[in-house]
C-alpha cells in the first residue's frame, strides 16, 4: 500500500474520531510507567562496563462507537517513551538517549453482524543516539567500519492489518486476512530495511453430505542489510469430500506449493583478511499434486479403497514425479486383528542434474496389525511386506522391495500412564536412487500424578537414511524431556530438563538444558517469581561450545491502579568457537525498579 493511501486512511480515521455528538460509551484509558535500571558486566574477569538507565513511558488510548456500536467502532492510541543510559568503565563513560513516539488506529465495521471487517494501522518512530545499545536486530546488523564515529539512528516501523469474514448460514464461509509490516533504519550514510507480508484467503462450504474448501496462503519475509535473508511461501489448494451413501465415500484434493529461501553472507563480512566461507545462497522447491479416491465399505469389517495421485516436486538440480493408481482392501476377521492388501501401478520418475529417469512401477503389498489388551494395559503390533518391479522405456528392469513394522505398549492406571513403541521402515529400488529409504524410531513417554505433584518424561530416537551412493544422506536425532511440578494453594514450583542431539555427515550438534522456577502469591497484593536455567550447546562443524547460566527474580506489589516491582537478573556465559582465538567469558547482572499507574474512564 502506497504512502499516500496510508496517510489518507489515517486522516479519515482521525476525522471519524473527532465527529461530535455521534458516539456513546466512549472510553479513555492510559498508563504511565517509570523504570530505573542499574547493572554491570565483566568480560574475561575484567570489568568492562557499568550502566545505569532511566525509562519513562506514557500511553493514552481512546475508543468510541460511531453512530451505533453495531455499525462501527473506532480506537486510537498514542504512546511516548524516553530513556537515557550511562555506560562504560573507568573514566570512559558514554551517554545514550532514545526517544520513541508511536501511534495506532483501528476501525471495526459491523462487529456484531455476520460480515465483520477490521483495519488496524501502526506507526512507531524511534530516535537513538549512536552510543545507545539497542535490541533492534535490524540496526544491529548495520556494519560500521572500524574507527568511524557512531551516527544517530532513526528507526521507522509501520504495519497494516486488514481482515474480513462472511458467516451467513445459506452461503459459503469466507475468510480474508492481510498483514504488511516494514522496518527502516537509517544512520548517516548507513541504512537497512526489513519487510514482511502475509495474505490468507479461504472459502469453506459444508453441507449434509459434502465438504469443500478453497484456500490461498502467501507469506514473504525479506531482510536487506549486511546479510540477505529472504523467504517466500505460496500455497493454493482445493479439498473435497462427499458421503455418497451409507457405504460409499469420495474424496479429492489438488494444489500447488512454492517455497523460496535465500541466504547470502558476503565474504568481506566474515573475515576481511582471508577467503570467506559462503553458504549456498538460494534454494526453492515447487510442488504440484492431484489426489482422488473412492471408498466402499459394505460392512464394518470389510472395505475397498481405490485412489490415484499425480505429483511433481522440483528443486535445484533435483526433481521427482509420480502418476500412480492404488487399490487397497481391508478385512477384520476377529476383534483386534486387521488384514490388508494393496496393489499399485503407474509411472515414477526422477531427475538429477538434468538427467531424467522414468520407470513403470508394479507393486504388491500385504500387511497385518493386531491390537489387544485389558482396561489398563494394551499392546499393538503390525507390519507390511511389499515386492514389485520397475522398467524403463529402454527395457532396463529392477526390483522393488519394501517392509515396515510397528510395535507398542500402553499402560494406563490412576497412578501412572506409560507409552512406548518402535517403528521401522525400509524400501529398496534398483533403478531410482531416491526410492531407497530406511528409518527406525523408538519413542516413549511417562506421566504420574501424586496429589499436588505431577511428573512427566518423553524421549524420541530416530535414524533416517535416504538415497544411495553419492546421494546417500544419514541423520540421527535424539530428544528427551523431563519435568516435575508441585502446586499448593497460590504457590507453584516447577523443574525441567531436556536435550537434543543431531548427528549427520556434516557433524554433531547437541543442546542440553535444565531449570527450575517458582511463582506464587505471597499475600493479596504481593506476588513473587523466580527461575534458574542452565544450557550447554555444542557443534563439531564450527567447534562451538557455549555454556550459559541465567537467573531471574521478581517481586511485585499492587495497590489499586499502582504497581511497584523490583527485578534482578544475572547471566554467566562461557563461549568457544573456531573463529574465536581465546575463550570468551561474560558475567553480567542487572537490578530494575519499576513503578506504573493505570487509569480508565467511560463517558
Amino acid at each position: 500500500m502506497s504512502v499516500l493511501v496510508r496517510e489518507c486512511t489515517c486522516a479519515a480515521l482521525t476525522l471519524l474520531l473527532l465527529l461530535p455528538g455521534v458516539a456513546r460509551a466512549q472510553t479513555l484509558n492510559g498508563v504511565a510507567e517509570w523504570t530505573v535500571v542499574s547493572g554491570g558486566n565483566y568480560a574475561n574477569d575484567v570489568p568492562s562496563a557499568e550502566n545505569g538507565s532511566f525509562w519513562q513511558r506514557y500511553t493514552l488510548g481512546y475508543s468510541t462507537p460511531v453512530i451505533d456500536p453495531r455499525l462501527m467502532k473506532c480506537t486510537a492510541e498514542g504512546s511516548f517513551r524516553t530513556s537515557s543510559l550511562n555506560s562504560g568503565s573507568g573514566g570512559e563513560m558514554q551517554e545514550g538517549h532514545q526517544r520513541d513516539v508511536a501511534y495506532k488506529w483501528g476501525v471495526q465495521l459491523f462487529p456484531a453482524r455476520a460480515f465483520p471487517f477490521y483495519i488496524e494501522m501502526t506507526r512507531d518512530a524511534i530516535g537513538e543516539s549512536g552510543a545507545y545499545p539497542t535490541s533492534n536486530g535490524i540496526r544491529g546488523s548495520v556494519a560500521l567500519p572500524p574507527g568511524v564515529p557512531l551516527p544517530d539512528f532513526r528507526t521507522l516501523n509501520r504495519s497494516l492489518n486488514v481482515g474480513w469474514q462472511l458467516n451467513v448460514a445459506t452461503l459459503p464461509r469466507v475468510e480474508f486476512a492481510y498483514r504488511s509490516a516494514e522496518s527502516q533504519v537509517s544512520g548517516g550514510p548507513y541504512d537497512a530495511e526489513q519487510s514482511e507480508g502475509d495474505v490468507h484467503v479461504g472459502v469453506f462450504e459444508d453441507t449434509k453430505r459434502t465438504r469443500q474448501s478453497l484456500r490461498f496462503q502467501r507469506t514473504a519475509f525479506a531482510n536487506a542489510v549486511s546479510q540477505v535473508f529472504n523467504q517466500r511461501m505460496t500455497e493454493f489448494d482445493y479439498d473435497f469430500g462427499a458421503t455418497l451413501g451409507v457405504r460409499n465415500r469420495a474424496r479429492a484434493r489438488a494444489g500447488q506449493r512454492a517455497t523460496f529461501s535465500q541466504f547470502d553472507l558476503p565474504s568481506i563480512v566474515v573475515d576481511p583478511g582471508t577467503a570467506g566461507y559462503s553458504l549456498p545462497s538460494r534454494g526453492d522447491v515447487g510442488t504440484r499434486y492431484v489426489i482422488g479416491g473412492f471408498t466402499y465399505e459394505p460392512t464394518g469389517e470389510f472395505s475397498v479403497d481405490i485412489s490415484g495421485n499425480a505429483d511433481r516436486q522440483e528443486s535445484q538440480d533435483v526433481a521427482t514425479s509420480a502418476k500412480l493408481a492404488t487399490t487397497t482392501a481391508r478385512y477384520d476377521p476377529v476383534r483386534g486383528l486387521s488384514l490388508n492388501a494393496s496393489g499399485t501401478y503407474g509411472q515414477r520418475g526422477q531427475s538429477i542434474e538434468n538427467v531424467p529417469i522414468s520407470v513403470m512401477t508394479r507393486v504388491a503389498q500385504v500387511g497385518a496389525s493386531y491390537r489387544a489388551g485389558t482396561r489398563w494395559l494394551e499392546g499393538r503390533i503390525g507390519g507390511t511386506r511389499g515386492i514389485g518391479s520397475s522398467e524403463t522405456p529402454g527395457g532396463d528392469s529392477g526390483a522393488l522391495d519394501s517392509q515396515s513394522g510397528q510395535a507398542g505398549l500402553s499402560l494406563s492406571t490412576p497412578w501412572i500412564n506409560l507409552n512406548a513403541g518402535f517403528d521401522e521402515a525400509a524400501s529398496r529400488d534398483e533403478i531410482l536412487v531416491f526410492g531407497n529409504y530406511q528409518s527406525t524410531r523408538a519413542y516413549g513417554s511417562a506421566q504420574r500424578d501424586i496429589g499436588r505433584a505431577s511428573m512427566s518424561a518423553t524421549f524420541d530416537d530416530a535414524v533416517v537414511q535416504r538415497g544411495r551412493g553419492e546421494t546417500l544422506a544419514r541423520n540421527h536425532q535424539q530428544t528427551f524431556t523431563a519435568s516435575a511440578s508441585y502446586r499448593r494453594r497460590d504457590h507453584m514450583w516447577t523443574a525441567n530438563t531436556g536435550g537434543f542431539k543431531n548427528r549427520s555427515e556434516l557433524g554433531r550438534d547437541e543442546t542440553l538444558f535444565s531449570g527450575a522456577a517458582y511463582q506464587g502469591q505471597l499475600s493479596r497484593a504481593l506476588r513473587a517469581s523466580a527461575w534458574l536455567r542452565l544450557e550447554h550447546t555444542s557443534a563439531t562443524e564450527t567447534r562451538l561450545d557455549q555454556r550459559n547460566l541465567a537467573s531471574y527474580g521478581n517481586l511485585e506489589y499492587r495497590y489499586r491502579q499502582f504497581r511497584f516491582g523490583i527485578e534482578y537478573r544475572r547471566n554467566n556465559q562461557d563461549l568457544r568457537y573456531e573463529r574465536l582465538v581465546n575463550p570468551y567469558v561474560f558475567r553480567g547482572e542487572q537490578w530494575l525498579i519499576h513503578l506504573s499507574r493505570t487509569f480508565g474512564v467511560t463517558f
